[in-house]
């Protein structure tokens, strides 16, 4: 959620929309002639920013520093087909040829394999020697298949773009993109359907997403899902290369539960005004209960009718994840996502995507070198004031300012401009003259979910925006 499925996209590529369109029309058509439309979802975009983007590039090899095995062990470890690669200080390094394959490739690929890669280890809980394995086996893929190749710089390179952003860089994701969907195209013609085929797609959709091309999310999970019923099914996936196994399961389950998520908790477009159900119904003592163990915040707009009790369920589960993991260090927990409900108001929805980001800045996800593609925090904070029902109604002050807070304000700092998140802020408190100083923000937030692990950056955050002028005029 908070990736609008109306807006980002039609801004930069306004023939983004062709996807879905194509993938209906497709599919009727191949239907019509009792053809297998299957494979018919992937549409090449013919957008003229993504074909000037194919320009070459300045980069030289030179750029990326390649490192000789210190010892025998180290050249053992190596993969068996990989001689143009060496390992070496428990790095990868991709063979420098490879630079010619588009802009900024090589230093795309030097940041997966040097910084990306060990975080994806880490958050899968894998250990070194798979990990080693793992990465021979991207290593071997990248130099067989473009499209991998293609994938993983175009990752790589979104993770770059939230640390220094630049037109230069943005145009070289749009390359690289262009060329998976050149290769699964390919790939679907020749009814190609295999693991490197899967590779290419999961790492499409994240690239996709972060670059507001959501239209294409829905049609790309629909593909996926056919993809692997061609493939033998979901325990298939991942055979073809010791390297991968499940690991690969992983990927796919991770970049079809991201889509699942932004389309269930998407935003209706119209604001219902709200009924109050709970207000004028009797619940039952097992109920009550339940509601009395929640944070007071919540058991206001519980019994305010507010929240239903559906969002019950999210609200314990998430107590429950905390309860599991509180004795775990911040960089090895693994993040909490939600079973979520199809019932659910925009507010319980904002109150859903609020505790999946919190989760991710006190998890090992929050660390993660590439945890802004997926935490979005100026995306999720810009929807988050573009819900009617939280600005409307003086029941849901504190709610909001807690929101605002958490979604504005994520672990990695870098990912938000300063300017933006204080904006956001100011605007949770504007004309309250109750937010004086950070305790009186602080025990508002507490009402919540408080994260003691976050309350310094959110102190500081505060303070910023607490000391603007126009608050005290």
């Amino acid at each position: 959620m908070f990736v609008p499925y109306t807006g980002p996209s039609n801004q930069r590529n306004p023939k983004a929309r062709r996807a879905a369109n194509a993938f209906k029309a497709a599919r009727g058509a191949s239907r019509a002639k009792g053809g297998h439309g299957t494979l018919q979802w992937v549409q090449v975009p013919d957008s003229s920013s993504e074909d000037s983007s194919e320009s070459s590039t300045n980069e030289t090899p030179s750029s990326l520093v390649i490192r000789a095995s210190k010892s025998s062990s180290s050249r053992a470890a190596e993969p068996a087909p990989l001689p143009k690669f060496v390992l070496g200080g428990q790095k990868f390094y991709p063979y420098h040829g490879m630079g010619g394959k588009g802009p900024l490739t090589t230093t795309a690929l030097s940041r997966y394999f040097d910084i990306l890669l060990p975080d994806d280890c880490k958050a899968q809980g894998i250990d070194v020697s798979r990990g080693a394995a793992y990465g021979g086996g991207l290593l071997k893929w990248i130099a067989q298949h473009d499209g991998v190749l293609h994938g993983l710089t175009a990752f790589a390179l979104c993770s770059l773009e939230t640390v220094g952003k630049t037109d230069a860089i943005y145009q070289a994701i749009l390359h690289h993109r262009h060329k998976i969907l050149e290769d699964v195209h390919r790939r679907l013609e020749r009814r190609q359907v295999d693991d490197v085929l899967i590779q290419a797609i999961c790492l499409l959709i994240p690239v996709d997403d972060y670059l507001g091309y959501v239209e294409y999310g829905p049609v790309h999970r629909s593909g996926l899902s056919n993809i692997v019923k061609i493939r033998g099914g979901f325990r298939q996936v991942g055979n073809s290369d010791m390297a991968f196994g499940n690991l690969l399961q992983t990927s796919m389950l991770v970049v079809m539960s991201m889509i699942d998520f932004h389309v269930q908790t998407r935003i209706a477009p119209m604001f219902l005004p709200d009924e109050r159900p709970m207000a004028s119904i009797s619940l039952s003592s097992e109920m009550q209960k339940r509601i009395f163990a929640l944070p007071s915040g919540f058991q206001t707009l519980v019994h305010a009718g507010i929240l239903s009790t559906n969002v019950l369920v999210i609200v314990e589960s998430y107590e429950a994840w905390l309860l599991q993991v509180k004795d775990v260090e911040l960089k090895d927990r693994a993040t909490w996502r939600p079973q979520l409900l199809s019932e659910l108001n925009n507010v319980e929805k904002c109150v859903v995507v609020t505790l999946v980001c919190l989760a991710d800045d006190i998890s090992s996800l929050g660390f993660h070198a590439a945890a802004p593609i997926f935490r979005k925090p100026k995306q999720r904070s810009e929807a988050l004031t573009d819900v009617p029902e939280l600005w409307a109604d003086p029941a849901l002050v504190d709610c909001v300012i807690w929101m605002s807070t958490v979604i504005s304000t994520p672990r990695n700092s870098r990912s938000i401009d300063p300017d933006f998140r204080k904006e956001v802020l100011k605007r949770s408190i504007r004309g309250r003259d109750f937010a004086l100083d950070w305790e009186q923000i602080q025990r508002k937030l507490r009402r919540f979910f408080y994260a003691e692990e976050r309350a310094g950056d959110w102190e500081k955050a505060w303070n910023l925006a607490l000391g603007e002028p126009w608050l005290f005029e």
